[in-house]
Formats: C-alpha cells, sequence, structure tokens
C-alpha cells in the first residue's frame, strides 16, 4: 500500500511522510531479520515517529484554485520544477508564478 499512494492533484503534499516510510521500510527488508521477527527498538522509535507524523495530513486541505483569477489572464506564467536526489531518495516539487 506505501508504494500505491494515489495524489489526484500529483502535488506530492504526503511526499515527505512517504518517503520516510519507504526508506524505513527498505531498510528493514535490506536487513538481516526475518520476515516474522520483532523489530527492535530503534525501527520501532522510527515506526511510531512516522506513523505519528502521518496525523499532520488528516485536517490539510488544498483549495482547488491557488489563485483567484484565470490564468488565461496573466501577462507571464513560469513553472519551476525542482529535483533532488541522495543515495536514499529522489524527489521533486515544481511550482508556479504568474503576473
Amino acid at each position: 500500500m506505501l508504494h500505491s499512494v494515489y495524489d489526484p492533484m500529483h502535488m506530492g503534499f504526503a511526499a515527505s511522510l512517504l518517503g520516510q516510510r519507504k526508506i524505513l521500510l527498505r531498510d528493514i527488508t535490506l536487513s538481516d531479520a526475518e520476515w516474522d521477527a520483532v523489530l527492535d527498538q530503534s525501527n520501532i522509535e522510527k515506526w511510531q515517529t512516522c506513523k505519528d507524523s502521518i496525523l499532520t495530513l488528516e485536517n490539510l486541505t488544498v483549495p482547488r484554485m491557488f489563485v483567484s483569477y484565470s490564468l488565461t489572464k496573466v501577462d507571464r506564467l513560469e513553472l519551476h520544477i525542482f529535483i533532488y536526489a541522495s543515495e536514499k531518495a529522489i524527489a521533486s516539487v515544481r511550482s508556479s508564478t504568474c503576473d
């Protein structure tokens, strides 16, 4: 379920929270632990932190339009895309500005 989160707006508001969980899942999977073994205390604490942080999304609301006017009436529209990669994860964010 972690790898199939539906983000209808493709804005990635949950990406930072999901990234932490994916890294933890990968680290646990790559460890030498047996499938049904109890997690070590460090991973239990990481999982609890991840689990608690998901509550921040409970009240998240995002309006369909971020501007109060039609984008067809702007003089200039810019799209900015930022991409980051590390040894553990990759991420991207896009935003737009208009005059």
